[in-house]
């Protein structure tokens, strides 16, 4: 269930619902809110998001988790700038809070005709380990995506390569992607 208010700019939101690994018989309910402030007419917005849930994990055992973030994203003609911080922790089986936290860039430019997008993104991850230690991931992320008809999004193909060290392990991809709505 998800209730929400919109006032001129401003937009907040409020879901409960059963979270991931859950069935309709688990009375345990996900929370999760946003709120959104628009920034002129142009679709520049900044928001904010929480989410506290449980995940139902190998034995039995629950995972009570919290996530939090705040993203912005700057919209001018063909160019668009996203960026956000992540953070949260996970309740791990044995009583220890596990943290993790990120963060993202994400430059967007209509290039040639509309419905072509060339794409770069940086991501940032860190996350404890239960044995302890962390793992850190972070790369880039390149694309190139195009939907011949914008108005009826009927179509779209994207293009995307990834480069990503995790740990001082490589771990690249390519991809090739396409959408086709009927």
């Amino acid at each position: 269930m998800e209730v929400g208010a919109v006032n001129g700019p401003l937009s907040a939101y409020l879901g409960f619902g059963n979270g991931p690994q859950q069935n309709a018989a688990d009375n345990h309910m996900d929370m999760y809110a946003t709120v959104e402030r628009d920034l002129g007419t142009s679709g520049s917005s900044v928001g904010a998001y929480a989410y506290w849930g449980e995940a139902v994990l190998g034995g039995g055992f629950r995972d009570a988790f919290r996530r939090y973030g705040v993203i912005g994203n700057c919209t001018l003609e063909k160019t668009r700038l996203v960026g956000g911080f992540l953070f949260g922790s996970d309740g791990a089986p044995g009583g220890a809070d596990l943290d993790n936290d990120g963060w993202f860039l994400e430059w967007a430019q209509n290039i040639g005709k509309e419905g072509t997008v060339a794409y770069a993104r940086w991501d940032k991850f860190n996350a404890d380990l239960a044995a302890g230690g962390q793992v850190e991931t972070d790369g880039m992320t390149l694309g190139l995506s195009w939907t011949p008809n914008h108005d009826a999004a009927t179509m779209r193909l994207a293009i995307e390569g990834q480069w990503l060290d995790q740990d001082s392990t490589n771990e690249d991809s390519i991809a090739a992607e396409l959408q086709l709505t009927f």
